[in-house]
């Protein structure tokens, strides 16, 4: 463990007799590096699972889940920021007010923008009235405690529920049609050859 000291130049005040020496103390380790570098490959490897789980979403039709291109925008700035942060942050880490009001401001307005992204189009949807949602807690005989069921409902095309109940069916169909031929096979003598 090392504590290097970065001494700055000395603030002379003449008319009031005072001297300024400011210093700056900090702690490093020698393998600072490798544990920078593995916290920035987890961090990548979250990004890239969140940008694989974005794509792979894109394609769900209920307005209120499908929010992959929020989600992908979010990714975006995040990757945007991050590759302005820490060179910037890096490049003036001796001086540490700069430093520090950079990383706050590009932390905040990255949080802030990303929680936004995901947010606002639900509250937009809300407001528009496409989603309907109503939280019931209900008290569940011979438990204690609350049960609490949140539904959502929305506006689905009739076409699809009409193509899933035909494709329920159909299934339904094959399945006793198979159930029925497995039992006559079991009630069949077995043939000699």
């Amino acid at each position: 463990m090392e504590f290097p000291e970065v001494n700055y130049p000395v603030q002379k005040f003449a008319d009031i007799d005072t001297v300024i020496y400011r210093k700056r103390i900090t702690c490093r380790s020698p393998n600072q590096f490798y544990y920078q570098a593995a916290i920035y490959i987890c961090k990548g490897m979250l990004l890239l699972y969140g940008t694989i789980i974005a794509y792979e979403s894109r394609k769900i039709t209920v307005p209120v889940l499908n929010d992959s291109k929020n989600v992908g925008l979010s990714i975006y700035n995040i990757v945007v920021f991050s590759a302005i942060g820490i060179p910037v942050t890096i490049v003036i880490q001796n001086d540490v007010n700069a430093a520090f009001a950079i990383e706050s401001a590009l932390i905040i307005v990255n949080t802030t923008a990303t929680m936004l992204l995901v947010f606002v189009p639900k509250f937009v949807l809300l407001k528009q009235g496409e989603v309907q949602i109503s939280v019931a807690l209900q008290g569940q005989s011979g438990m204690s405690g609350l049960g609490s069921t949140a539904t959502a409902t929305q506006n689905v095309d009739r076409n699809v529920i009409q193509i899933l109940r035909k494709e329920l069916k159909e299934a339904k169909d094959r399945e006793e049609n198979l159930q029925k031929e497995n039992d006559q096979l079991k009630k069949k003598p077995e043939e000699k050859f």
